[in-house]
């Protein structure tokens, strides 16, 4: 699929289960065929039995890029479960051209991935009780959409405003409640297809804010493409391939088998203009903002609202919300709104 464009480019929330554990057909080569309906997963923490829509089969790349896309909306409507979507409105976050072909495929990937059923046994982490629950079952999401003959007999807005997307209950609450992990869209689409956005999610969330992370190279192919076992010629086209690609965006080793990552950070200074006057938030940013203050409890509450305030405009308000959640969980002394505006910092130098 092809890249987004500069105004979509944004980032965006991807619940922690799923961009860890979601099973991707990325090759030929793996032991998942693809006629296969029924795929069991070990995780970590148990397993994962995963269950595909009977006619179109397991999940591909295109199917990531959907989901993607579909955050990317949801991002638009400030997080909601459920939210207005069309399948046209996700061809375009797609970048594709309008035709029915794509229509096509923007519409079987959806329905793959609403008719994915997951079953985590042992291993969804519950991010509320801070725990993995015994057992968690459900479908990513939901749609309606209107067919032919309805669209002819509403209007644009009725279209718009009763055509929506909605996210299971179990990983909508993990969203809101802080665990995910930002995902530098601009990134994630200027990156081949396939096996190397793949690689880059599970890096990504396993990087997380560290400087640096590192594993046994053969067992992260294997986590990434969730095999119990990878081919000598997977891991070579994993090698010239894949992590060549990675190189724009992190620093990479690989020393007696142990690949070690970091970020390629990008120079980069935070100016507020002083004489330039600031546009007035809007109510998702003043939402944040009372947020922000609700939580840190600031000794110069003037100070730190038009601190914040600046955030906002100038990373977003979804990622001071991210910030805003790291900082409930946060362990040690330093008090929370030296700590929130330290983490938005951080986050700036890190564009």
């Amino acid at each position: 699929m092809q890249t987004l464009t500069t105004k979509q480019n944004k980032h965006v929330k991807i619940e922690g289960n799923i961009i860890e554990n979601l099973p991707i057909i990325y090759s030929q080569e793996t032991n998942l065929r693809t006629d296969q309906l029924k795929h069991i997963v070990k995780l970590k923490e148990g397993t994962l039995t995963v269950r595909y829509h009977k006619d179109l089969g397991p999940l591909t790349g295109s199917d990531l890029d959907t989901l993607i896309a579909v955050s990317l909306i949801c991002a638009q409507y400030g997080y909601t479960q459920k939210f207005p979507a069309t399948a046209q409105k996700v061809r375009k976050m797609l970048g594709l051209y309008k035709s029915g072909e794509n229509i096509k495929r923007v519409g079987e990937s959806l329905l793959k991935l609403a008719g994915t059923f997951m079953q985590f046994h042992g291993s969804f982490y519950n991010y509320h009780n801070r725990k993995y629950v015994g057992t968690a079952a459900f479908h990513l999401l939901s749609y309606y959409f209107f067919s032919e003959k309805e669209k002819r007999e509403v209007t644009m807005k009725e279209l718009f405003q009763n055509s929506f997307v909605e996210w299971d209950s179990l990983i909508y609450t993990n969203l809101v409640e802080g665990y995910f992990k930002f995902i530098n869209t601009k990134e994630y689409f200027s990156l081949t297809p396939g096996i190397t956005r793949g690689a880059y999610l599970y890096l990504e969330k396993r990087l997380g804010k560290k400087e640096s992370y590192s594993e046994n190279i053969k067992n992260l192919l294997k986590n990434i493409t969730h095999q119990e076992e990878v081919s000598k010629h997977e891991m070579y086209h994993f090698k010239i391939r894949t992590l060549e690609a990675l190189k724009q965006i992190y620093h990479i080793k690989i020393a007696n088998k142990i690949l070690t990552i970091s970020k390629i950070h990008k120079p980069h200074q935070l100016k507020f203009p002083i004489k330039t006057p600031r546009p007035e938030l809007t109510e998702h940013e003043g939402e944040t903002l009372n947020m922000a203050e609700a939580i840190c409890k600031p000794k110069n509450p003037e100070y730190f609202r038009n601190t914040v305030k600046k955030f906002i405009h100038a990373i977003g308000a979804d990622r001071v919300s991210g910030a805003i959640s790291d900082t409930q969980s946060r362990q040690g002394k330093q008090p929370p709104d030296r700590y929130l505006i330290a983490l938005l910092k951080n986050s700036v130098n890190q564009n």
